[in-house]
């Protein structure tokens, strides 16, 4: 009988892509500790260490068809599954968010906790607060509750009976800057300024200024002695009224330094200025073209003189 060399025979297939199993599977594809098993359409080759299903010459170990793989995996290539799982994350749900642009690159996740559910998704999670929850702060763009607290004040206590006009009054003790609003209540401040003011009654220092006259055009000084007056100040004084106690002849100077449209009113209130004339200068400023006018007539007459910005007109 001829010798034979010895063949090394190994478990094999020819289909592409399949590999053999170290922990389940029939006996067409399950290897023991050391047996091989080669892939004649991949041309690999296979084994099986006790632990794990590896490939001789690639150094790598590789996950099983419906199978666990207990340890490290490395992968210098791709890695594409159905599903990936990194313990019980789906890994999936990461990847997605880091792809899709999320704000800083990733999302912090909101887990249920005490009196804390969750629902919603994983990108767009609703989170329920049951029972007595403290939050040290909160930022939200809508907060529904039975009772909702700032520290120990029921917030509806403010919002339910308070007006938010009044609130801001509160809470802006200085300066409310409101444009079309509406205070309701009352109002204190030290000073008050606004295009349009309007209410019911309004006081300064204790006083309702509804009872106050309305702002008078003429400011009138009494001339009750003395042979002249000048006036110098159209805030002040722009109406003289003469009436002398003992009568004489009167000599009144228009203001020096009028601006135009200011007006002057000389009148005799004694009604003597017939006997007594007055005599109105316009000092440095002509009137009506001369240097002075006389109030000379019966009757209580008076003059009114206009500042046209040249000179003092009679009107």
């Amino acid at each position: 009988m001829a010798d034979r060399q010895a063949r090394l025979i190994t478990k094999r297939t020819s289909v592409p892509g399949k590999i053999p199993t170290g922990t389940t599977g029939n006996e067409l594809n399950y290897i023991k500790s050391g047996e091989l098993a080669s892939n004649l359409a991949d041309h690999s080759l296979w084994g099986y260490d006790g632990t794990n299903v590896f490939e001789y010459g690639s150094n790598s170990f590789l996950g099983l068809t419906g199978g666990t793989i207990s340890g490290d995996l490395f992968v210098n290539g791709s890695l594409s599954a159905n599903t990936l799982f990194s313990g019980s994350t789906d890994v999936e749900t990461i990847i997605y968010n880091i792809l899709a642009g999320a704000p800083s690159g990733d999302i912090t996740r909101v887990q249920p906790g005490t009196n804390i559910t969750t629902g919603g998704t994983a990108n767009s999670p609703i989170i329920n607060l049951d029972n007595n929850i403290v939050i040290t702060s909160v930022n939200a763009t809508t907060l529904s509750g039975g009772t909702i607290y700032s520290g120990a004040t029921d917030l509806s206590n403010i919002f339910g009976t308070l007006s938010i006009q009044q609130t801001l009054q509160a809470q802006m003790p200085t300066k409310a800057d409101l444009s079309g609003a509406t205070f309701t209540g009352a109002i204190s401040a030290p000073s008050l300024s606004a295009t349009t003011i309007s209410g019911g009654t309004f006081y300064g220092d204790g006083s309702g200024l509804y009872n106050l006259p309305a702002s008078s055009a003429y400011r009138v000084f009494r001339l009750t002695g003395g042979t002249t007056y000048t006036f110098t100040d159209f805030g002040v004084v722009n109406s003289l009224s003469v009436n002398k106690i003992v009568g004489s002849s009167t000599t009144v100077v228009l203001n020096q330094a009028p601006t135009i449209n200011e007006f002057y009113v000389v009148k005799d209130a004694k009604g003597d200025s017939k006997t007594n004339p007055i005599t109105i200068s316009g000092g440095t400023y002509n009137i009506d073209g001369n240097t002075a006018v006389e109030l000379k007539a019966k009757n209580n007459p008076s003059l009114t003189f206009l500042f046209d910005g040249t000179e003092y007109i009679i009107i």
